[in-house]
């Protein structure tokens, strides 16, 4: 059979003792062994969701037996699934960035367009299921691919809309790299104004955070907005002043 440990994953009574009913029913064996091999690296948020959605079939009372449990296993099988999915398009997008200054950087940018549909899902997943950081990370490296490739418009609306998610708000790291993603793409759809919105609140982020390189990458951004506005030099001399653009892997 199969036993999960309500210690080990945080899951409460309900949930355990409802998967628990599988043990010894052949019918679910399949299902349940996917289940527990996925189960291994789940987040411990992820089983909280998953109780609250047990908790509210209980109390509808609509399902029972072994209905129930097969609705909930599929639902975690697909969400897991989901999230797997969405998490290993984010390592190739992290991938991909770390390349975007190199000779090879066309390939690995061809790398990513063969999967842009993947891209665009998983990036619309976590979205969609309030997966804040694994958003704003996805967002933050996969920008320059969205603009290379010709689709500012889809990309920015993928980045507005993530660093607008309730759970996106707080002063993180991958908020302040989101955040600069949204201004370079409507930096390249020549919206300026707005470039220098993000671009600020960017460097507003760097300072709290007190990232040195997310501050010179910010100052170097709003540069070039500000040479755009005829505003340039008091900008570049900000930004020399401060340490310069080099090794800070500046966003434009």
């Amino acid at each position: 059979g199969i036993a999960f440990d309500d210690e080990q994953f945080g899951v409460g009574g309900g949930l355990h003792g409802a998967i628990g009913q599988l043990a010894g029913q052949a019918q679910f064996a399949r299902r349940g062994l996917a289940v527990e091999f996925l189960l291994l690296s789940a987040p411990h948020a992820f089983f909280g969701a998953l109780e609250q959605v047990l908790e509210q079939l209980l109390g509808a009372g609509r399902i029972a037996g072994q209905k129930m449990i097969e609705m909930i296993l599929d639902q975690l099988l697909d969400d897991l699934l989901r999230l797997r999915h969405a998490e290993a398009f984010l390592a190739l997008a992290e991938q991909v960035k770390e390349h975007e200054s190199t000779w090879d950087r066309g390939d690995w940018i061809s790398r990513l367009a063969e999967d842009e549909a993947n891209l665009r899902g998983a990036v619309e997943w976590a979205i969609q299921n309030d997966q804040a950081p694994l958003t704003l990370r996805l967002v933050a490296a996969s920008w320059r691919f969205w603009q290379v490739n010709g689709h500012l418009v889809a990309g920015r609306a993928l980045a507005e809309r993530a660093i607008a998610m309730p759970d996106a708000q707080t002063r993180t790291t991958e908020r302040m790299w989101a955040v600069s993603a949204a201004g370079s793409l409507a930096y390249w759809q020549a919206d300026q104004t707005h470039a220098r919105r993000r671009y600020e609140e960017q460097l507003e982020l760097a300072r709290a955070l007190d990232d040195e390189v997310g501050i010179v990458d910010a100052m170097f951004n709003i540069a070039h907005v500000e040479f755009i506005l005829d505003q340039a030099p008091e900008a570049v001399t900000e930004t020399i002043r401060n340490g310069g653009v080099s090794g800070a892997g500046a966003s434009v």
